[in-house]
């Protein structure tokens, strides 16, 4: 595993790096951005390459199963890929907090914040798993036994539940409807949201020596949930901060998150561990704080694949799953997926997972975030306004 990794990550970082133009200097009469006003279009880059890296890591688990090829493509290289769900949940704290902080304390914010939350998240999802229905009912006898009408109706609406979502990757957007209501709470009161948000900081601290009981309570207590809260803090030294050297904290990011990765490749931490949470979390504060503050001095720009993959990046999240299980369960059924190469395999489901997302993207997503925003969202392939748009990927 070793040499693979001496290869691969190092092709890792060039590859995340492609898509940025770094300039050495401002161009003159360049000016910081408003806060609220600007676009910030590489940090939908860096989702897109994120989504990429969780894809991966699922391409990864579901070609160990025996009935497939019975060991892992790329040998467990990117077993740390789901840490791009700790890049998302920070992203998260961040875009909440750098679009959405002047509304703190507002509460005449608060309908347009739940409408552009919930006409961002559910239209595409409930797709997704309306898919994921009706395919386990064509081919599992029994099908109604493995979705009962309780946990689906859960599901879609994002409940904390005793077992995943029917779409199992939305287990990660659970945790974050439940960010996006404590943090409503703050923009209905400011007072308020600042007692619950130092409250559940008690309590995922808390979670951390004593475990909770009950299933609400083990939720809000889950290591995960500190990622918002760098997130909110990656935001607020954005705005407040003159960052120097942006390159440097945007590589040096990217570096300790390839060398967390690495670590926990060597088996040295646990998924779950809060030490990957805090080493994934910082990192990718690291990585936010960088692109964030050369792309507001203009010292950075954005190539248009870098771009696409940013555009896609949600629903790349929700369908890259169901993409690659079935293609591997149709090659499988067909007798065909032993004479595939595994590169090709691995490039094809990669492939069919990003075609399937571009056209769920521009279907779905784009038509209902231009009736959500009234008509005023992108046409072409311009980048959609900053708006925590950005949804975590996950982990099944």
């Amino acid at each position: 595993m070793l040499s693979n990794e001496v290869l691969v990550l190092p092709g890792l970082l060039a590859l995340g790096l492609a898509g940025f133009r770094w300039r050495r200097r401002v161009e003159q009469g360049c000016e910081l951005r408003p806060p609220l006003g600007g676009k910030l279009t590489s940090i939908q880059a860096a989702r897109g390459f994120a989504a990429m890296l969780v894809a991966i890591y699922h391409l990864e688990r579901l070609t160990q199963p025996d009935q497939y090829l019975g060991r892992m493509a790329f040998d467990g290289v990117f077993g740390f890929g789901h840490a791009g769900v700790d890049f998302f949940f920070v992203l998260s704290g961040f875009i909440i907090y750098y679009v959405h902080h002047r509304d703190l304390g507002v509460p005449a914010a608060l309908s347009r914040f739940v409408w552009r939350r919930a006409t961002r998240i559910y239209p595409a999802y409930w797709l997704v798993t309306a898919f994921v229905i009706l395919t386990t009912a064509l081919v599992v006898p029994h099908w109604t036994d493995r979705f009962p009408i309780q946990h689906v109706l859960g599901s879609l609406i994002l409940l904390p539940q005793a077992t995943e979502p029917v779409l199992t990757v939305g287990w990660t957007l659970v945790h974050e409807v439940v960010f996006y209501v404590l943090f409503a709470i703050g923009i209905a009161s400011r007072r308020v949201g600042s007692v619950v948000v130092l409250t559940w900081l008690a309590i995922i601290v808390a979670g951390t020596f004593i475990p909770p009981e009950g299933l609400i309570l083990r939720h809000l207590a889950s290591n995960y949930n500190l990622l918002f809260m760098i997130g909110l803090l990656t935001a607020h030294i954005v705005l407040r901060v003159s960052v120097s050297r942006p390159l440097l904290w945007a590589l040096g990011g990217f570096c300790a998150l390839l060398g967390a990765g690495w670590t926990e490749n060597a088996g040295l931490f646990q998924v779950n561990d809060l030490t990957g949470r805090l080493l994934y979390g910082f990192s990718s504060m690291a990585i936010i704080i960088g692109l964030a503050a050369a792309e507001r001095t203009g010292r950075l720009r954005v190539g248009r694949t870098a771009m696409f993959l940013g555009d896609v990046s949600y629903a790349l999240y929700l369908v890259h799953v169901t993409v690659i299980a079935n293609t591997l369960w149709l090659l499988a059924k067909s007798g065909m997926i032993e004479h595939v190469p595994v590169p090709v395999l691995a490039a094809g489901t990669l492939t069919a997972s990003i075609a399937a997302a571009a056209v769920i993207h521009l279907k779905i997503e784009r038509p209902v975030l231009r009736w959500a925003q009234g008509g005023r969202a992108s046409n072409g392939t311009r980048t959609v306004p900053v708006a925590a748009s950005q949804v975590a990927t996950g982990t099944s």
